[in-house]
């Protein structure tokens, strides 16, 4: 079985375990082993297909409808809690760490990469367990709770933090345009507003493709053959007026 369809499963698994107001713990007592080798199971997202099979059976689940519930569902949108955005906007690095593990990349990997020591990484996943955006396993892996897209306060604490990230990124692309002239695009035309309402549409059209498509990628491919990708669309009228600067000609301020 596909390994990213197996992980579908588990977050099946984990949302009926919450509706059924269940525990590790009361999974562990049906299953006959301990709660921290449930635990690791729902970390690593790894097991046999009759392993998973069994779990399904104690739910009164079949695996078929499990499987076909976690190949059907979108992914849910994770949106933080006003106080855990401001614990993340107040460490950044925090946040960023989060946004790697969620990009498939293990602690290790990060730790590598930044020259963390274990320190860092027991302390970085301890205070994420303790927002409740990753469970940490018996022997210390790092899993977020959650895959699907995170949506931020228009107006909270981490619109500074995702605004400067865009713009760096931005910043990359027109500095890669140089090479790629698709890397950076930018238009302005004259047109009547509901034109752009459709054109708006296009757009909403092409997320909802993107989304499809990288969840069809995820499916039916490894991990390794995976790569990330960013866009970032921006649009509205745009009042020149206000966004451009002109002042007196230059020559005239030297002689002045």
């Amino acid at each position: 079985m596909n390994k990213t369809l197996r992980s579908h499963a588990f977050d099946v698994l984990k949302r009926v375990l919450k509706t059924r107001r269940m525990t590790y713990a009361d999974l562990a007592e049906r299953m006959g082993v301990s709660e921290p080798t449930v635990k690791r199971l729902f970390v690593e997202r790894d097991c046999k297909f009759s392993r998973l099979e069994s779990i399904c059976h104690l739910l009164d689940l079949s695996i078929s409808e499990v499987l076909d519930i976690a190949d059907r569902a979108e992914e849910p949108v994770l949106q933080f809690s006003r106080e855990v955005e401001q614990v993340l906007a107040d460490t950044p690095a925090l946040f960023h760490f989060f946004l790697l593990l969620r990009d498939e990349m293990t602690a290790d990997e990060i730790a590598s990469i930044y020259g963390l020591d274990d320190a860092d990484l027991h302390l970085y996943a301890r205070d994420l367990e303790r927002l409740g955006l990753v469970t940490i396993g018996p022997a210390g892996q790092v899993a977020p709770d959650s895959s699907g897209p995170i949506r931020l306060s228009a107006d909270g604490p981490l619109h500074t933090v995702h605004a400067r990230l865009n713009i760096d990124f931005l910043k990359r692309a027109i500095t890669e345009a140089i090479e790629n002239p698709q890397a950076y695009v930018t238009l302005s035309r004259r047109m009547r507003p509901e034109t752009a309402r459709l054109l708006e549409q296009d757009v909403a059209a092409m997320c909802e493709r993107i989304t499809k498509l990288a969840r069809q990628d995820k499916l039916t491919s490894t991990p390794d053959e995976l790569q990330s990708f960013k866009w970032c669309f921006a649009q509205g009228a745009a009042s020149f007026t206000t966004l451009f600067n002109i002042g007196p000609h230059p020559a005239k301020r030297q002689k002045s």
